[in-house]
């Protein structure tokens, strides 16, 4: 008798994996027992009040700040650990923490986010050039690729950094408020162009006030951080009878909960 032989089973690992994570500073905890995965191709909101802990949960996962405790991981490893992988992370900004002056062309700012894949010594080839190109077509700059950083509108200033992220061909996209602050065609065009991301299977990680600033885009789930606490709503999507309209929501249901920080906050408002 033969007995079959089943090869084991392979999981991917999370996109980005937080495990009863503690951070802070020195004034106090912000972030106390925050767990959460994303999963890749899952599209995040990131949501909360002013002082929630927001900006202080995208530092650790973005390596800029060392967690007090608990585990955190970005695709695969701790952030501090990823070395050159930093550039297989999409970072877009928000404008307010932006020197708007910034002297660089367009063209210019987008390629610098071919720098983690190239190195510091080595020049941008063609085909980086071409990654720079397209990267500025999708979020509509490819006119304005020549004109100064400077001289352009905020919602201008915020696609360009969409470009710098998207040129990193990047494994995770975090972004900080893409529709702060800019008016309704470039919100509308944000939210196209992730929409397209989600399609093509991006996981991305969105801090946002207002979901609905994001439309077309669907998320997948919704995280909410209420000083220090995070809970996770898992939207279930049903899909539209027409193939190329964007998937309903039906209802989201609530999935875990962290436990209760404190209502400590950084000098930057967390």
């Amino acid at each position: 008798m033969t007995v079959p032989v089943f090869a084991p089973l392979t999981l991917e690992p999370p996109s980005l994996l937080l495990a009863d994570v503690v951070a802070g500073y020195d004034h106090g905890v912000v972030l106390n027992g925050v767990s959460a995965r994303l999963q890749a191709g899952q599209v995040v909101a990131l949501m909360g009040p002013n002082g929630s802990g927001k900006s202080t949960l995208l530092k650790v996962i973005l390596g800029l700040l060392e967690p007090l405790g608990g585990r955190v991981e970005v695709l695969g490893s701790a952030p501090t650990r990823l070395d050159r992988r930093r550039h297989q992370i999409g970072y877009v900004p928000q404008l307010r923490d932006v020197d708007r002056a910034f002297p660089a062309t367009v063209f210019d700012l987008a390629m610098m986010g071919r720098v983690g894949r190239l190195g510091l010594f080595r020049r941008p080839g063609a085909r980086d050039r071409e990654i720079v190109a397209r990267a500025l077509e999708q979020v509509g700059l490819r006119a304005l690729a020549d004109r100064p950083f400077g001289a352009l509108s905020g919602g201008q200033q915020q696609r360009a950094f969409m470009a710098r992220a998207l040129a990193q061909e990047p494994a995770l996209l975090v972004l900080d408020e893409p529709a702060a602050g800019v008016d309704e065609e470039h919100r509308e065009r944000t939210g196209r162009l992730l929409s397209d991301l989600r399609a093509q299977g991006v996981p991305m990680l969105i801090a946002t006030h207002d979901i609905e600033e994001l439309e077309p885009l669907i998320f997948d789930e919704h995280w909410h951080l209420v000083k220090g606490r995070l809970s996770v709503d898992v939207v279930d999507v049903v899909p539209n009878a027409d193939r190329h309209e964007s998937p309903a929501v039906a209802h989201s249901h609530r999935q875990s909960v962290g436990l209760l920080g404190l209502d400590r906050r950084s000098p930057s408002g967390t």
